[in-house]
């Protein structure tokens, strides 16, 4: 890395994570994600919902890979606890897929979408009530937080890496993803 003239980050997170590993702070940037808010903007949710298949009461989604670090083992395991009152929407594909599916068939309020096309992915963060990001790991920056933000949905996301740097209080909360 000490070779590159520029080093380009997702957050000023991974910036400290850079330079303490002795990368000077004058070769990093921080490269700031957007999102085209033509898009990913606020939406009707009836017709959203229509659009999706999500006509659930209360949805609470998670876009993303389906790993463990990423957390949704954690959004299955408060579901469950949680029953039929709120619907937990799961969105992706990965290695914890098999097991969501499972919990999935056995669990009403868990709803496997599987993998959304990149351009379709603007009708379930409008069906959506609250998007959430429980990631285990020191993430370097969400993209899909400012998606959802952008459609006017609030968030909560583990307070680890640089998801603190787009979760403020103004439009959602940080928690320690458990």
């Amino acid at each position: 890395l000490r070779s590159f003239n520029k080093i380009l980050t997702l957050s000023e997170a991974s910036k400290k994570d850079l330079q303490q590993i002795g990368i000077n702070p004058k070769d990093i940037n921080v490269y700031t994600y957007w999102v085209n808010q033509k898009i990913f903007k606020p939406m009707d949710k009836n017709k959203c919902r229509k659009k999706t298949g999500l006509n659930h009461r209360f949805i609470v989604l998670f876009v993303g890979r389906l790993i463990n670090i990423k957390g949704a083992d954690l959004m299955v395991e408060v579901a469950k606890k949680l029953g039929d009152r709120i619907s937990f929407a799961f969105a992706g594909t990965g290695p914890e897929e098999r097991t969501i599916r499972k919990e999935a068939e056995k669990n009403k309020n868990i709803l496997f979408v599987g993998e959304v096309p990149n351009k379709e992915l603007q009708f379930y963060y409008n069906s959506s009530d609250i998007f959430v990001i429980p990631s285990k790991y020191e993430e370097g920056f969400g993209r899909v937080i400012i998606e959802a933000l952008s459609c006017g949905i609030p968030v909560v996301g583990s307070d680890l890496g640089g998801i603190p740097e787009a979760v403020t209080k103004d439009v959602g909360i940080l928690v320690r993803p458990s």
